[in-house]
């Protein structure tokens, strides 16, 4: 059977910006928006890893370029979160799966063990 929509709920402006400064995607979990989480994962997850293999191959003009695409991504994506929080507050979302915040939170644990690898 599938889940029913619910209605969506007043959200903190605080709380967003919490989990949009901390991993953008966490701020669109917040907001009931399970696809948009998992694409901006995506979109993040690829200029980081790009810029990880630069760093190791010793192009440190590559490794910035990717460095300032995932912050252009990042940015776009706090920007994206707060449009997304204004939406008419009884507008019907799916219920966030539990696999989608599994997803989330082992791709932000992932990026800051493979920066802390790489930094220290």
């Amino acid at each position: 059977m599938p889940a029913q929509p619910v209605t969506r709920p007043a959200h903190s402006r605080f709380w967003l910006a919490v989990l949009s400064l901390l991993f953008a995607p966490f701020a669109f979990l917040y907001l009931g928006r399970t696809r948009r989480a998992l694409f901006y994962v995506c979109a993040l997850a690829v200029p980081f890893v790009c810029a990880l293999f630069a760093l190791t191959r010793g192009w440190p003009f590559a490794a910035s370029a990717a460095l300032l695409s995932m912050a252009a991504v990042g940015g776009y994506a706090i920007y994206d979160a707060w449009r997304g929080a204004r939406a008419p507050k009884g507008a019907a979302l799916e219920p966030v799966p539990a696999y989608a915040i599994i997803i989330t939170g082992t791709a932000a644990l992932a990026l800051l063990a493979a920066t802390r690898a790489f930094i220290g």
